[in-house]
């Protein structure tokens, strides 16, 4: 942050000089916070940067607050908002939330932020590879990466042009470097090229290159059919400490074709052609929850083919789907044993026989494409059938049934990597899956899933042959928010939720996790309002999972409000599971703008929500992470001064 404050400040100035020269406005807002503490007998003088200092100290205990607007009509403005403060003696700035810069002209409009979001932060070019789709900006939902983003876009000469030069700051010091651009061109007829240029390097990693090149448009086929191709290379420059003198490699190539939407007679026809290098390494690819064609194609090549069309038998629409989808390795070796070369086929029937009710059955034959014994025989095969019930509008119920077999061989290698033999391993199993999403009434949702597996192919974690084996996984979570006016309070907020899961591996040794939660605020009259609250839980799934680990906890808190301008709040929060609890209070008066709180205790309350994955975007993620520290010995005054 202090990198980026450089900068701004630099900004501000050459805004400030300007001001009388260009008419340009400038605007200064801000507030002064004030804080004492008194814990245990000792008196403290903190402020909102962390700097802190015993007994009364007017420098440590003031935080001043300062926001700066400049704008010069629409060409020009900006939004800097710093924080003064002392720490150890000295004063020190800070920024207080996203800066943002921002330049209108012709023909190019140039902004720096530290956001992460909105227009003028990092997007994805949508290029057919997604060499430039993602830059890692979080590190989890509350600590994120200092990230600088320069952006300039404009049309010059009727050529659309987006660029970006970013840095970012690790703390393991690595602090990697882009530099993206991509500019496109219409052409008559509807169709678009465009080309890439991008570049990443760090302080202790290597340097990355990616060039390409794209056209989009239509298909004179017919009517709908659209054509995209995309040819890209990479360059990798390894660092070679001290002097990162490493050499660039050799070029990396990558193609993609690919056509859709082409109709011939009553035939909807698709395909796909890529290659991609092993050595290709794109610049800033998806992440693995959407990844890019350059990550899930690298060191394939691909030749996959799709034809769908509708029949009609005895009165009822049947959709058919046929596809081939043909893989060797890059270098097109079809015995390798790291990428094995395949032909899949496949094959899909969607119906249905009544209305509410939707009908997918198919599979696929999947061949190896190896000559060499013993793995000349491998391959895989399935069949399936899927069901999508919707009965209501408020309820809709899916099911699955699959079927594998398969003949796998896996190799077998010494502990220093060298192929000694092959494990020639044959199984197949069935798995079950169904699921269920219910709104009976507004504020109330309902989903359960469940998945079962029996036999010698594992669906769930690895997809292969595997001894015979059972295994059970099922999840439910429900909510249910309402409002009542029951008449003898004002009115009554209620939240209900709870989840439940288990993972059973063959039958015994299940891990369980549940949690339940209750939040009741209560507006009793235009003075008074409680509000309760009670979470609790517990989890004996592997540790390697990410979860919280669940106490149970009682929140209840009661305000009320004295006056216009004075409001009185009382909490208390409990830790049932270890049986402590903490009082905490505040006293808010407010002057005009200005505020006067004086607080007592610690509530145990994080300022940020649980995330972890059974928790995150959960009605209790507020309340499931809170601490309970009974401190009855703390008090806080603290003052608020806007201008």
């Amino acid at each position: 942050m202090r990198k980026s404050l450089g900068i701004v400040l630099a900004v501000l100035l050459v805004a400030a000089m300007t001001v009388p020269a260009m008419g340009a406005t400038l605007s200064v807002s801000g507030k002064y916070v004030g804080a004492v503490t008194y814990d245990g007998g000792v008196i403290t003088s903190v402020n909102d940067g962390g700097g802190s200092a015993d007994g009364i100290d007017l420098a440590t205990l003031s935080t001043l607050y300062l926001t700066i607007d400049f704008a010069e009509g629409e060409t020009m403005s900006a939004h800097i908002p710093l924080m003064f403060y002392a720490d150890g003696g000295a004063v020190k700035v800070d920024q207080d939330d996203d800066y943002l810069i921002v330049y209108k002209g012709t023909p190019f409009t140039l902004s720096l932020t530290d956001g992460t979001e909105g227009d003028y932060a990092f997007a994805s070019f949508g290029d057919p590879l997604g060499l430039v789709k993602y830059v890692k900006t979080e590190v989890d939902p509350i600590t994120s990466i200092p990230t600088h983003t320069l952006k300039v876009t404009g049309a010059p000469f009727g050529v659309g042009f987006t660029g970006y030069a970013i840095t970012q700051s690790y703390a393991d010091g690595n602090n990697p470097r882009y530099a993206l651009g991509r500019a496109t061109y219409e052409l008559p007829g509807g169709y678009t090229v465009g080309a890439i240029a991008a570049g990443k390097g760090s302080d202790g990693g290597s340097a990355i290159a990616n060039i390409e090149a794209d056209i989009t448009g239509p298909l004179p086929i017919s009517e709908g059919a659209k054509l995209t191709a995309a040819v890209a290379a990479s360059l990798e420059r390894p660092y070679v400490a001290p002097n990162r003198d490493g050499k660039w490699g050799s070029a990396a190539p990558a193609f993609e074709l690919n056509l859709s939407g082409i109709a011939l007679s009553r035939f909807s026809l698709s395909g796909n052609v890529r290659a991609v290098s092993r050595n290709f390494v794109a610049v800033a690819p998806g992440p693995s929850s959407s990844p890019s064609d350059a990550n899930t194609y690298k060191n394939w090549r691909q030749v996959q083919g799709e034809a769908s069309t509708t029949v009609d038998l005895k009165g009822q629409a049947i959709k058919l789907t046929l596809g081939d989808d043909f893989r060797t390795r890059y270098d097109g070796d079809i015995n390798a044993t790291d990428k094995r070369a395949f032909n899949k086929v496949y094959g899909s029937a969607e119906f249905r026989p009544i209305e509410p009710l939707k009908v997918t059955v198919g599979g696929y034959y999947q061949d190896y494409l190896a000559k060499d014994a013993p793995i000349a025989d491998d391959n895989r095969k399935n069949v399936y059938g899927k069901a999508e019930y919707k009965p209501f509008d408020y309820l809709t119920v899916n099911g699955e049934l699959q079927w594998m077999g398969a003949n796998i061989a896996k190799a077998i290698t010494d502990d220093d990597g060298n192929l000694v033999g092959y494990d020639d391993r044959s199984g197949s199993g069935f798995l079950v899956k169904a699921s269920a999403e219910a709104t009976p009434i507004e504020g109330v949702s309902v989903t359960a899933s469940t998945k079962y597996e029996s036999g010698g192919y594992d669906f769930i974690d690895n997809g292969t042959v595997v001894d015979n084996h059972t295994r059970l996984d099922y999840e439910v979570y429900a909510e249910a928010k309402q409002t009542f006016v029951p008449g003898v309070v004002k009115q009554v907020d209620t939240t209900l939720a709870g989840l439940a899961r288990a993972s059973y591996q063959g039958m015994d040794g299940a891990g369980t996790t549940y949690v339940a939660y209750a939040d009741a605020n209560v507006a009793i009259n235009d003075a008074f309002s409680n509000r309760l609250a009670l979470v609790t839980g517990n989890s004996s799934e592997s540790e390697d999972i990410n979860k919280h680990d669940y106490t149970t906890l009682v929140y209840d808190k009661l305000t009320w409000t004295l006056s216009p301008n004075s409001t009185l709040s009382v909490a208390y929060t409990y830790d049932a599971t270890n049986s402590k609890g903490s009082f905490s209070g505040s006293y808010k008066v407010a002057l005009g703008k200005s505020t006067v709180t004086l607080s007592y205790g610690k509530s145990g309350l994080k300022w940020y929500s649980c995330f972890d994955d059974f928790d995150d975007g959960k009605p209790w993620a507020w309340l499931c992470n809170a601490n309970v520290s009974p401190d009855h010995d703390y008090l806080k005054l603290s003052v608020s001064i806007p201008f």
